[in-house]
């Protein structure tokens, strides 16, 4: 095989999608930390199936086109780190394909490996070695210094697929919690494990073998659009009743309608998007050759067709008024009220990320908070999760405190998406208690400056402890014991206390972090399987031995099962 076509690339990525799926809960069990709370694999899993559904019958488009599609839906998917910096050596990867390209040869993939590593180590701030970062790189400089020793498509993958499980062995060697854990990286291997699938949906050897077999998975139907942006069944389910105007058009791009008139601009996809996105939702697009469609819902359908005749002239324009036809089918509606809510407010709004419905009800009871994401079933949010939120609140001012780092790049994306008409603030906490400080601190008052300086020095000033159940026995640097099945209380990513009573491990923990400095106020978040009868004793032996009022939260969260906040 000399090189790629749409259906192949298809297939490739329809055999690493089933291969993350068998071994998703495998990769979530590489845990750098014993704790089982690794959520890799379900996040690439998420991602590339999220993606992968979106584009299965896109087979019959030009390879260049194929790869717009796949990495903006792969994008909108992403869900944690791992799914987003995986949606990024992708988008990388398709990089070095041209307009209209429909084939991709074997002499340009090692250029597309490069490219992905580029892409990748460009979306993370600070890279770090020994995670699936490394093994894109490593893969891609060794596969550009042996470029001219390939024949074909498959000697590449092959060498990808052996070499990918072989850099991944190498991944404790270079980051220490790695080795002290005795583990992989998740996201590496998670990658090596696509790879693996790519490789087999080539090696069939049999082309009519392979169709047969994939027809068993994927029901083939001949596609009738090219759907470039969100077209997911629950985004469309939000806004399938909105408010505003419904509109449609098809544009002729770089089509004048006299000769003297003004030059169009040049198309570009991404941009097209953003600036739609910017007035308002439920965007669809459609691209054939210098034809695109648009179909979204907003409010100022002049702007609409102000961004679309900057790229040509429409030889279609449909325009409804949804607002009047659900006041028809809704004639008891308050016809005022109703109106006023639909308009984007300047009072700040508050949106954040929590690991249960519990606890969001909690904050919202008590912090005012607009709305959340509730991380409970679902894991990381995507993207996708983020910009509902964003446009359920209806503000030109919000605020967005995460509760977990894996989330900061779906979050950022998602405002770099909005950002065209929305102020925002993003407040990066990494647990609900540091989340809960920082909402204590907030001056909704205040100007995002201020509230930055205010949220950011109340989590950097929190001590927050955690207990869990350890996954497995091991030493940590410090000596300390951990057997399997024990309870470990946890500071800053630090094995402190370990015992087989969780009211011994609280204690223990407890000791070590108030050490001199004597807090105000303890909060305990408790978790869904933690016995009442254990809080009290915890609660007893805090107020006996330091006379410090306990403040108990019912949080129902299921990996850990006390949360320490001391203030």
């Amino acid at each position: 095989m000399k090189s790629l076509n749409t259906k192949t690339i298809l297939k490739m990525i329809e055999f690493g999608s089933n291969k993350i799926s068998e071994n998703f809960e495998y990769i979530n069990d590489l845990n750098v930390f014993p704790v089982p709370d690794g959520d890799t694999g379900i996040n690439m899993k998420t991602s590339i199936i999220g993606a992968y559904e979106m584009v299965k019958n896109m087979d019959d488009i030009t390879l260049f086109e194929f790869a717009k599609n796949f990495n903006r839906q792969l994008l909108m998917n992403a869900r944690g780190n791992s799914g987003v910096i995986f949606s990024q050596i992708f988008r990388g990867f398709f990089d070095p394909i041209k307009e209209g390209q429909n084939e991709l040869s074997f002499k340009e993939l090692p250029d597309c490996f490069l490219a992905a590593k580029e892409r990748s180590y460009k979306s993370v701030s600070s890279p770090i070695e020994g995670t699936i970062l490394t093994l894109i790189r490593m893969l891609s400089e060794e596969i550009q210094a042996k470029k001219d020793t390939f024949n074909d498509v498959k000697e590449i993958f092959s060498y990808v697929e052996k070499r990918s499980f072989e850099i991944v062995e190498m991944t404790p060697d270079m980051l220490p919690s790695l080795k002290e854990s005795g583990v992989v990286d998740s996201g590496a291997y998670g990658l090596a494990i696509f790879f693996q699938g790519m490789y087999e949906a080539i090696d069939n050897g049999n082309t009519n073998e392979l169709v047969v077999q994939t027809k068993k998975i994927v029901k083939k139907t001949t596609p009738t659009k090219k759907v470039s942006f969100i077209d997911s069944p629950e985004r469309q389910e939000i806004y399938e009743e909105g408010f505003g105007y419904c509109c449609e058009f098809i544009c002729q791009l770089n089509y004048k309608l006299f000769p003297e008139q003004v030059k169009k601009s040049n198309f570009n996809m991404d941009s097209f998007e953003k600036e739609l996105l910017s007035i308002g939702n439920s965007l669809v697009l459609v691209l054939n050759d210098d034809l695109v469609k648009v179909h979204i819902h907003t409010f100022e359908p002049y702007r609409m067709l102000e961004i679309g005749q900057k790229y040509g002239e429409f030889l279609k324009i449909k325009i409804e008024n949804m607002t009047e036809q659900f006041f028809e089918k809704n004639s008891e509606v308050p016809r005022n009220e109703l109106l006023k809510s639909m308009k984007l407010s300047d009072k700040t709004k508050i949106i954040v990320t929590v690991p249960t419905q519990k606890y969001g009800k909690f904050l919202k009871s008590e912090f005012g908070i607009s709305t959340f994401i509730n991380t409970e079933k679902t894991g990381n949010p995507s993207i996708n999760d983020f910009i509902n939120k964003i446009e359920e609140v209806k503000s030109k001012n919000i605020i967005i405190i995460i509760d977990d780092s894996n989330i900061i790049l779906s979050a950022e994306q998602a405002i770099q998406l909005k950002s065209n008409n929305i102020n925002f603030l993003l407040i990066k906490a990494r647990n609900p208690l540091e989340m809960m400080s920082a909402l204590m601190s907030l001056e909704i008052e205040a100007d995002f400056k201020t509230n930055l300086r205010y949220m950011n020095k109340a989590i950097q000033s929190s001590k927050i402890g955690m207990i869990s159940t350890s996954v497995k026995t091991l030493k940590t640097k410090k000596g300390l014991h951990v057997q399997k099945g024990n309870y470990i209380g946890i500071e800053n990513k630090e094995i402190i206390s370990s015992n087989e009573n969780i009211v011994e491990a609280s204690i223990n923990l407890i000791k070590k972090i108030i050490g001199k400095e004597k807090p105000k106020l303890i909060y305990l978040l408790q978790g869904k399987d933690t016995n009442g009868n254990d809080i009290s004793k915890i609660e007893k032996f805090i107020n006996e031995q330091y006379g410090i009022k306990c403040k108990k939260i019912l949080g129902e969260q299921k990996t850990f099962n006390l949360y320490f906040g001391f203030w």
